[in-house]
């Protein structure tokens, strides 16, 4: 029991000796999590007593959500099967320029 208890401890234990080493070179450095992530985590916990308060309201907010994000992906899957129109080969045509006229010639002749 004390064994799995010391390698269930193992990770935490290295983690802590690396942040100790790294105290001793870089000096203590604090960390405050950013306006947007304490405003997730406190609509997350928020969400959390509102689907605890209401059981049957979330359970039905989460299979009509289930139902959604299920029906979005069989529709895209159904759009890439679709079959694909033939590709017909390019048209291709050439173009000739027209002679030049000339207006010292008489009568003066226009090539269109």
């Amino acid at each position: 029991m004390d064994l799995l208890k010391f390698l269930l401890r193992l990770p935490l234990l290295m983690l802590r000796g690396i942040f100790w080493i790294l105290s001793r070179i870089v000096g203590d450095v604090s960390w405050q999590a950013p306006r947007w992530m304490r405003a997730t985590g406190s609509g997350l916990r928020r969400s959390g007593r509102v689907m605890g308060a209401y059981p049957g309201r979330s359970a039905s907010f989460v299979a009509a959500l289930l139902i959604v994000l299920g029906g979005g992906w069989f529709g895209y899957h159904w759009y890439r099967n679709l079959p694909r129109p033939i590709e017909e080969a390019p048209a291709t045509f050439t173009v000739q320029s027209p002679q030049v006229t000339d207006y010292i010639d008489t009568p003066i002749q226009v090539y269109p």
